[in-house]
């Protein structure tokens, strides 16, 4: 059975490219675009790892670690064009 994950990212298009990469490799995946509906998601989708931007509409990437942390055991990947050491910190800080 392939691992399922979560892809959260509001960039369309590379959600779908990621998404079909993903595939090819096995992986089941699952696509949100906003921050506050992953929030909803995970619970039905049970997903193995959550593949996330830090810049999403409706709830960050940050926020959403935060608020999903203490209820979701997984892996959390975070995404993003945001290459400054303290944002790195703040993903590890927020539990990815």
């Amino acid at each position: 059975m392939p691992d399922t994950l979560l892809l959260i990212e509001d960039d369309l298009p590379l959600a779908a490219l990621t998404a079909e990469l993903l595939r090819s490799e096995n992986f089941e995946v699952a696509i949100a675009h906003r921050g506050d509906v992953a929030m909803k998601m995970i619970d039905a989708v049970r997903p193995d790892l959550l593949v996330m931007d830090v810049m999403l509409p409706g709830m960050d990437g940050f926020s959403l670690c935060r608020e999903i942390r203490s209820s979701y055991s997984g892996r959390i990947l975070m995404m993003t064009a945001l290459d400054e050491d303290v944002e790195q910190l703040m993903g590890f800080h927020v539990g990815a």
